[in-house]
Parts: structure tokens; sequence; C-alpha cells
């Protein structure tokens, strides 16, 4: 069914039943370049229209890039029921869209989502 979506690299399905595993110390960097493994040619869209996206690297949020000297050119969005709601505005982190996937916080390292979901940023 989202074969379409996946093969023009707009979708994602998680290879196996429990979903994409993603940690909760990953900061707005980290989770950028999560999302950047899963979807190839958004990203590559991205980088041919907003200069010094690709730039942004794979580092926790306290090192590096501050936040101040990078914007993201998406936001992520949570589905409940038929509306969605904005995840974080600039910079989401893993426990940011945690919050707002799971019912309460968990005790493990990470957790597992079997939909993510874009908007982008205007």
């Amino acid at each position: 069914m989202l074969e379409p979506w996946v093969n023009a690299g707009l979708s994602n399905e998680a290879d196996d039943s429990p979903g994409f595993s993603i940690q909760l110390d990953w900061g707005a960097k980290q989770i950028n370049a999560f999302l950047r493994s899963l979807f190839p040619v958004l990203f590559g869209h991205f980088d041919s229209t907003i200069p010094g996206f690709q730039d942004i690297p794979d580092e926790p949020d306290s090192t590096g890039l501050k936040k101040l000297n990078y914007q993201l050119p998406y936001v992520l969005l949570e589905k409940n029921r038929r509306s969605y709601r904005l995840v974080d505005e600039t910079h989401p982190t893993a426990e940011m869209y945690q919050e707002h996937m799971t019912s309460g916080k968990t005790k493990t390292a990470g957790f597992r989502s079997k939909i993510l979901f874009f908007g982008e940023s205007i």
C-alpha cells in the first residue's frame, strides 16, 4: 500500500513488526541524522534547497553546532485520531517525541514507533 511513496523516498516502512527504534538520549541533531537515513530522497531535496542543511552533524546537542546556528526545514507531528499536533516547532528531541507517541514515560533507554509524521516548517 505504501510502495509508491516508499519508492519515491517519501515514506518508510519498518523492517520488523516492532517499528523504528529511537534512543531517548538523542537530541535534535541525532534525530535529524536518523531521519536522514530513513528518507534520503526527501533530505536530498532539503540539501538542494536549504543552504547549510546538509552540514548539520550527527552529534549530541551538547557538543558542536548550537541550536541557535541552524534551523530544521521540517517539524515532527503526532497523530491523535484524525488530527495532528506539533511535537516541537524548532528542534525536536527523542524525549519530546516519545512523550507524544507513547502513554507516559518508559524506563528503557529508547522506544519504538511504527509511524513517524513530518510537516513542513514555515
